[in-house]
């Protein structure tokens, strides 16, 4: 799940078809107010980006063998033992 604002998220819309300037005027907002927005967008995007992978190289099997097998999601014990029955 991403974690923009809905004001980030139709601003984000807006830039689609309209300028900078447009947009703001359009949100009855300054321009560096939708620049300060798009400042917040690329960091949540670089932040997010970083996690993906760092989280990539955790889960690599070859690099951390240990660590990848305890992310796996594993089943129950309970669905465990019912298998066994």
């Amino acid at each position: 799940m991403h974690t923009f604002t809905r004001r980030e998220l139709e601003i984000i819309e807006s830039l689609k078809n309209r300028t900078i300037q447009e947009t703001a005027n359009h949100f009855k907002v300054t321009r560096s107010a939708v620049d300060n927005v798009l400042y917040r967008v690329r960091n949540k995007i670089e932040f997010a980006h970083g996690t993906v992978n760092i989280a990539n190289n955790w889960k690599d099997s070859k690099r951390n063998p240990r660590l990848a097998k305890l992310l796996r999601r594993q089943t129950s014990r309970e669905e465990d033992v019912d298998e066994e029955d």
